[in-house]
Order: C-alpha cells, then structure tokens, then sequence
C-alpha cells in the first residue's frame, strides 16, 4: 500500500514538473527529448540566466522523479541535458552539478547488466569520480551525500573487478555514516555495505576481515529482521561457505545448519534450501561423513529435479554424489552416477567443456578402482583432450 501511494505521489510530482517545464501530459510515459530541446531552445533567448538555471533544476528534478520510478533511460536524458546548462552557468565545481553527476552515475550503475555494462560502468566511474570530487571541495567527511557517492563509486568497482579500489570506498561510506550516526542506528544499508565488504575481502583473500563484515552485517540485519528472515539465512550461508574456505569445518557446519532450518522453514522446496544442502554435502565428503553427504546431496537433487533447473545444476550434483560413493569405495554406484553426470554435461555444454573434462575424469578414476584399465585410459585421454583444446584457445 505505501509503495502504491509513494509511487502515485511521484508521478503527481512529475506531472508537476511537466507543467513547468511546459510539456504536454502524454510524454510522462516516455521523455521526448526533441520536444524537450524545442522548448529549451524557445526560452533561451527570453529568459535571464537565473530562470534558464531554474528551467534546467526542473529538468533535474523531473529526471530524479523518473529515476525513483525505475524509468532510468528517460531518467538519463534529463541529467545529460540539464547538466549541459549547469555546467555552462555553473562552472565545474558547484555542488549541483555533483548532484547531477551523481545521479547520472548511479542510474548507469543501476542499469549495468545490460550487454554493454563495460562502457556503462566506465562511464558510472568517470561521473561519480567527478562527483566525489566537488562533493569533497564542499562537505564534511561524514556528509550523507559524500557517503552515497562513496558506496556508489565501491559497487562500480566491484562491478569492474577494482577489489582494491572497491575496498578503499565501501569501508570510507562506512566509516562516514558511522562518524554521523553511530552504530545504534541499525540500517539496512550499512548491512548490505558490510556484506559487499565481506565478499570483497573473500574475494581478495582477506578472510579474517570477510568474517567480521559479515558478522557486523548479521547483526544489524537481526536487530532489524529479526532471527529467521530469510536474509538471515542467506548470511548465514555466506558465513558458512568462508568458515568453509578456511578449514573451520564443524564452525561451517553450524552455520550451514542454522541457514538450512531458516531457508526449510520459508520454503522447504526453495532453490535456497537446495543450494544449502548442496554445500552441506561438499562440508560433509570433505569431513568423510560420507552418509551425511549422501543424504544432503539427495535432498538437494530432489529439489532441483522438481523445480525443472537446467541439466548443468542437476549434474554437479549427480557428479558430487559419485564422488561421495567412490568415498565410500561403492565403485559400481559412483560409476553409475558420474555416467549420467557425463551424458547431462554434454548435452548441456558440449563435448570439450572444462566440466565436462573434469567429469571425464573423475570416471575415469572410477574405471581404474574397478580395474578396466581400458575404459579408464579412454575417459582420461577424453579428458586431457579437452583440457589441451582448452588451453590453446
């Protein structure tokens, strides 16, 4: 219901600023932009330099409507083109012309996973760079506005795969809202700062400090959600996979049992739950509880079968429980299940995927515990092909 009047609100403003900017109801669906430079151009030679500004604040304002309704490339337009008469008027350093840049960047962040990401998010880069740097000539450290263009400027990062450069920014947006308001002022926010913090740091190694982000981000997230959200559980995972990572095996386990009884508890059938069973089975072989893997491996296949996944998702399950029957030196099972493992990959992926390779393998090893020596060298030479053609390319 909020969301319903917060939404109708906005379109109320935008047809507000429509009737300022003297253009017509019908184009609030989608900005016409001739229109639009029409007008600009009737005006420019009426009007003083402070109604021109006053003219262009509408059309920022008109695109921050549009951007709050999700409307993001009709959004674009509004800022491009009021930021060309800003920067005419304004100069380069003055604080709006942040505000628009900011935007600007953040919308090209928002709207990355699109097939030309690269140059939206090295655009992204280049006007929250220009951004951060006015909003820093006129602000406070601990300013809201410095802090938003930090926590953009990290996700552009990340995007890009700068972890150094994303961990200089995310922990400084951090640490800004902290200076301002502490930490008992639990925020959703600060959470997902936190858990891109931690992911970060996974990613780069820095175990030690993804364990304490992910715990600060879990207990903000508790404060708010409460303890079985299913958000929580999702941490939880996150925690658990880390703990993992770095041999804590029966910590992960806890974890991962813990994320399990959250995710059951939402939806017992959910993709969630499937992807938490999986990672308790590889905890499990890598403990050589072999029945336990086992029970979570076919309780996760269960899952995915049911909800119709694709073939490669149901085949690293098929090939993860032949592994857990070679484990338990029941060498006809696990034949059996890496066989039909196989046969998904290459259907699903082709004959000379990596995967498949590795499948290939793993048979082979299979074979030889078996003794049909011939059948082993065939899968292994199945293998080493594909593993050569992949390297050449």
């Amino acid at each position: 219901g909020e969301s319903f009047k917060a939404r109708k609100m906005l379109t109320q403003a935008g047809l507000h600023a429509l009737h300022q900017l003297s253009l017509s109801e019908s184009q609030t669906d989608e900005l016409d932009l001739l229109n639009l430079t029409t007008k600009f151009e009737e005006k420019k030679g009426q009007i003083s330099d402070k109604d021109l500004l006053g003219y262009a604040e509408n059309i920022m304002f008109y695109g921050s409507v549009l951007m709050n309704l999700e409307k993001f490339n009709e959004a674009l337009e509004c800022f491009r083109f009021s930021n060309v008469i800003f920067q005419a008027k304004y100069g380069s350093d003055h604080l709006t012309i942040s505000e628009n840049l900011h935007s600007t960047g953040f919308i090209l962040e928002k709207i990355s996973d699109s097939p030309n990401s690269q140059h939206q998010l090295e655009e992204a880069l280049e006007q929250l760079t220009e951004a951060l740097r006015i909003r820093k000539l006129h602000l406070v450290g601990s300013h809201p506005d410095l802090e938003e263009t930090l926590l953009c400027l990290g996700k552009v990062h990340h995007k890009l795969g700068n972890v150094s450069a994303a961990l200089n920014f995310l922990p400084e947006a951090i640490r800004a809202r902290d200076v301002r308001l502490g930490r008992k002022h639990a925020r959703m926010d600060d959470a997902d700062a936190l858990l891109q913090v931690g992911q970060l740091h996974q990613q780069s190694g820095q175990f030690r400090q993804a364990l304490h982000s992910f715990e600060e981000c879990l207990d903000i997230r508790r404060q708010i959600l409460g303890g079985n959200h299913p958000s929580i559980g999702e941490l939880l995972f996150y925690i658990g996979n880390l703990l993992r990572e770095v041999g804590d095996l029966d910590l992960a386990q806890t974890k991962f049992e813990e994320s399990l009884a959250i995710a059951e508890q939402a939806d017992p059938d959910s993709l969630e739950t499937a992807d938490t069973l999986f990672s308790l089975g590889v905890l499990h072989t890598e403990q050589k509880q072999f029945s336990l893997a086992l029970d979570a491996y076919l309780g996760s296949l269960h899952i995915h079968k049911a909800r119709g996944s694709t073939k490669t998702a149901i085949a690293e399950i098929l090939n993860n429980i032949g592994i857990t029957y070679f484990g338990m030196k029941e060498f006809d099972r696990a034949q059996i299940y890496h066989a039909e493992a196989l046969e998904s990959l290459i259907q699903e992926l082709g004959d000379d995927h990596v995967d498949v390779a590795f499948c290939w393998h793993s048979l082979g090893v299979v074979h030889q515990e078996l003794g049909d020596q011939a059948e082993a060298f065939k899968s292994f030479q199945n293998a080493v092909g594909i593993e050569r053609t992949e390297l050449y390319l």
